[in-house]
């Protein structure tokens, strides 16, 4: 039976064992006087070290050498199998099978290396599988189940199918927006307040930045938790104070949960009730859960610590033999009873939902009545026309309808209508400063909101 699972995921490594969290920490690595340290320890030392710390090695595992000259031109994934190595030496004492989780952004490439590694460790897996997968435990009843992660430089979306089981469908990576890059832009905030407040820039020496970084976790928790957090630390001999409001700090990283928000749109289609399953990690970055909700008409499940690994072991504890052959499991059965899903027609949609259209300085009225776009589309009630002779433009492309407050637009044609530079999945709700391209290069319409009825 196997009672071992690890979770590749380089925001918190994962290591169960019978059950139990035993390992739970970043893919850090630091090399001092050629010893490495990994995971806290090196974390510890992220910003007084920097040139001694590498963070990428698991998000992007190649065999080239590292750029960086203190790692001795080791690769990525010697620098991941000195750290796997790190944690099994710690952390197991027998020889019993294991299952792995991998993210979404492990490509054939990358797992095949890391398979590489596994054999040179001796490390006996029985099972790969996709970590949306592995975290999706029931069926979400009148729903899709998007899965949402984070790990130290991406964050991935999985949207599920659920037939007979839980299979892959489409899955979205978002690069550079990670724990890290969001880090950056809450320490800026903070070093911002300490600066106006008392004078003090805690980025300017890298002894105070790395004790900002050190506090940074216990400042999210307090975010959920209060409308103003209190900071201080001591340069000197002299201590330093700041206060920072939850709205402030919240909207350091706000750049990046809109980012996730708009690429959570395309995954499904106006009519869909989206499950947005999130991670305990989501869970805690302040700020995003509240953009999740404001654009999105289903509801949010949020996942308790360890649940993508327990449910991978939970429904593979059967396969404990080790294989010469391992594959990447996509698919898995529901263990758990299932839920139903209601729509929540939330006010956002009304309030950010377009009023006009803009086609080459000319704004048209959005209205019940649906607006035909294409290049012969002179029959329909009401129409924009392009030009005849665009390429990509089909004779009747996409249409958009008012219904029920909300502005949606339905791709109808055979070469892909894109919102925001993503294609659209069948038909999507839009607000206020989108942009639709249809064509290649094509034409561009602008969503807008008027308080008086102009235009067409």
């Amino acid at each position: 039976m196997l009672n071992l699972g690890l979770h590749l995921n380089d925001a918190e490594l994962t290591l169960v064992s019978q059950g139990n969290i035993v390992y739970r920490e970043p893919g850090y690595a630091m090399i001092d006087n050629e010893e490495f340290s990994f995971g806290n320890k090196a974390y510890k030392h992220a910003r007084t070290n920097p040139r001694q710390i590498h963070n990428r090695f698991w998000s992007d595992l190649l065999l080239t050498p590292s750029s960086n000259k203190n790692f001795h031109n080791l690769s990525r994934a010697d620098i991941a199998s000195y750290h796997l190595e790190d944690i099994l030496q710690s952390n197991i004492t027998s020889d019993e099978s294991m299952v792995v989780v991998v993210p979404p952004y492990f490509d054939s490439s990358a797992l095949s290396l890391f398979l590489g590694i596994a054999a040179d460790l001796k490390l006996p897996i029985s099972v790969l599988v996709d970590s949306a997968v592995a975290a999706t435990r029931r069926e979400y009843k009148n729903a899709v189940p998007i899965h949402v992660d984070i790990s130290l430089h991406y964050t991935t979306l999985s949207r599920l199918t659920q037939q007979q089981g839980i299979h892959i469908d489409k899955v979205e990576i978002i690069e550079n927006c990670g724990i890290s890059e969001m880090c950056d832009a809450w320490l800026n905030v903070i070093a911002k307040s300490f600066v106006e407040q008392s004078r003090f820039d805690p980025m300017h020496k890298a002894e105070t930045e790395q004790v900002l970084l050190n506090q940074l976790e216990g400042c999210l928790d307090s975010v959920l938790k209060q409308e103003n957090i209190k900071l201080s630390l001591e340069y000197l001999g002299v201590k330093h104070s700041a206060e920072i409001d939850s709205k402030t700090f919240k909207s350091a990283a706000s750049s990046f949960f809109h980012l996730i928000s708009d690429k959570l749109r395309y995954l499904y289609n106006a009519d869909e009730i989206p499950a947005i399953q999130v991670t305990d990690r989501v869970a805690k970055l302040p700020g995003l859960l509240e953009t999740l909700q404001d654009s999105s008409r289903g509801e949010i499940f949020t996942l308790e610590p360890g649940a993508t690994i327990q449910g991978g072991l939970s429904r593979l504890k059967n396969n404990a033999d080790t294989k010469s052959e391992i594959s990447l499991l996509k698919q898995l059965p529901w263990d758990k009873p299932s839920i139903s899903v209601e729509s929540n027609e939330v006010k956002n949609f009304v309030v950010n939902s377009p009023t006009h259209i803009i086609f080459r300085n000319k704004a048209y009225k959005l209205h019940e009545s649906p607006l035909v776009i294409g290049y012969q589309v002179d029959d329909e009630p009401y129409f924009l026309a392009t030009e005849y002779n665009l390429s990509g433009v089909s004779r009747r492309h996409c249409i958009v309808t008012r219904i029920e407050g909300r502005t949606v637009i339905e791709d109808v044609s055979q070469y892909g209508t894109f919102l925001n530079g993503n294609r659209i999945n069948g038909s999507s709700v839009l607000k206020v400063g989108d942009s639709v391209r249809i064509g290649t290069p094509g034409v561009h319409l602008e969503l807008i909101t008027l308080d008086m009825d102009n235009g067409t």
